[in-house]
């Protein structure tokens, strides 16, 4: 048992520099920058925007090497909000959230030109991951902007986040969405514009 013990403590304190080596984020309300995801669709004559804030997910940053991150964000479907209550269900029932609550984006990696960030100054990096929309999976590549925010004023502020902001197009029909003949008598465009405005946290 004496032979054991120190190398008990050497695992202990190996496994613990090791988690030290890397810091989860997880999406969290913040009161100045609140979390918003929108699908933005062009129609005949207008142009009309789903709206949520209910975003789920974690990025695993590990230190000095942003290449190396992980992560999952989620955002739910059947929340979005066009402002009209009828486009709501076209659109709730185009996408099948009543099946497909969740579009998911999970991160493998982050090309980015910093390595660590290190202050509030923003950066364009590359996220690379899929896209899980309608139960189809993509490839994903999409310029992703972010900005490190420390812990400046508790009161303002308290602990240390990631700002991250995206905008990108998906094609319903490479995710098998069937486009209605018209919503609200309107056609609507294969093409989607989605815009992300995320704050993470860290655990």
């Amino acid at each position: 048992m004496k032979k054991l013990l120190p190398l008990v403590i050497a695992s202990t304190i190996f496994l613990g520099a090791m988690s030290a080596e890397a810091k989860t984020f997880k999406v969290s309300s913040d009161k100045h920058s609140p979390n918003e995801v929108a699908f933005i669709s062009k129609a005949t004559i207008v142009k009309f925007k789903g709206t949520t804030s209910n975003v789920v997910g974690k990025i695993e940053l590990p230190k000095g090497d942003l290449s190396e991150a992980t992560g999952e964000i989620k955002v739910d479907l059947s929340s979005l909000d066009t402002g009209i209550e009828a486009r709501n269900d076209h659109m709730r029932g185009t996408l099948e959230t009543n099946k497909y609550q969740w579009a998911v984006f999970k991160i493998k990696s982050i090309k980015s030109p910093v390595k660590e960030p290190k202050g509030p100054e923003p950066f364009t990096a590359i996220l690379i991951g899929d896209i899980s929309l309608h139960g189809v999976s993509k490839p994903l590549s999409l310029p992703i902007e972010l900005s490190y925010l420390p812990e400046t004023d508790k009161k303002y502020r308290p602990g240390e986040w990631v700002h991250a902001t995206a905008e990108f197009k998906i094609n319903l029909k490479d995710h098998q969405i069937s486009l209605p003949e018209g919503v609200l008598g309107m056609k609507v465009a294969e093409t989607v514009a989605i815009e992300l405005d995320a704050m993470l946290k860290a655990e």
